[in-house]
């Protein structure tokens, strides 16, 4: 008797590309083979090209994926705030923190590792992760503006500068979990970064 062969099993997209996302945060883009992503993803080589395109292509929506899942919704919390600068951007580097010693996630923020082993490598990627940089950097400007516009920040404040200071702080939050900073020496890192807000509001 022949028994016939089951339909293959389907993978929801989504998950699928959560998958990806994950295991290309973990392990980067050289270090990602399609073996990873096809045992990830539980999709085969052919429905993976089919679904997202070749692994540059699905590298990319697994960037914009982790973008507007969370650092887009930080972003828009920033630009909503109503707390005063001291308090809405320690709110902003304390929750990139958390997600840091997040269990059920790869360590590092997968931005920040995009725009360090793409630079050279693969322009076309690390031109997207910068993308993502400049928009956080210019949420910050637009936060600035609108708290010295509402007296909560020195007039003599130099927005453009704040936000280029704060955008790299939390650029390096990142760079330090890579490194293993525990979280009390992080929370150090905060406390250090604010202390220029602190002291601004002094003059």
């Amino acid at each position: 008797m022949i028994m016939k062969r089951g339909r293959p099993r389907k993978v929801d997209p989504e998950k699928a590309l959560e998958a990806a996302r994950n295991i290309f945060w973990q392990k980067g883009y050289d270090g990602t083979s399609m073996a990873d992503l096809v045992q990830a993803t539980g999709m085969a080589k052919p429905g993976l090209y089919s679904t997202f395109g070749d692994k540059e292509t699905l590298y990319a929506k697994a960037l914009d994926k982790y973008f507007s899942e969370g650092s887009m919704t930080l972003i828009n919390e920033l630009l909503n705030s109503k707390l005063p600068p001291k308090e809405a951007v320690r709110v902003f580097l304390t929750t990139i923190a958390d997600g840091m010693f997040d269990e059920t996630t790869p360590s590092g923020c997968f931005l920040t590792n995009c725009v360090v082993e793409c630079e050279s490598e693969i322009p076309k990627l690390e031109k997207i992760g910068r993308k993502y940089n400049e928009m956080r950097r210019r949420a910050f400007i637009t936060y600035f503006q609108k708290a010295k516009a509402d007296g909560k920040l020195s007039v003599n404040a130099d927005t453009e500068a704040l936000a280029e200071f704060y955008s790299g702080q939390a650029l390096t939050l990142a760079v330090l979990d890579k490194a293993g900073t525990d979280r009390e020496s992080m929370n150090r890192f905060i406390d250090t970064a604010m202390s220029v807000l602190e002291n601004l509001n002094k003059y």
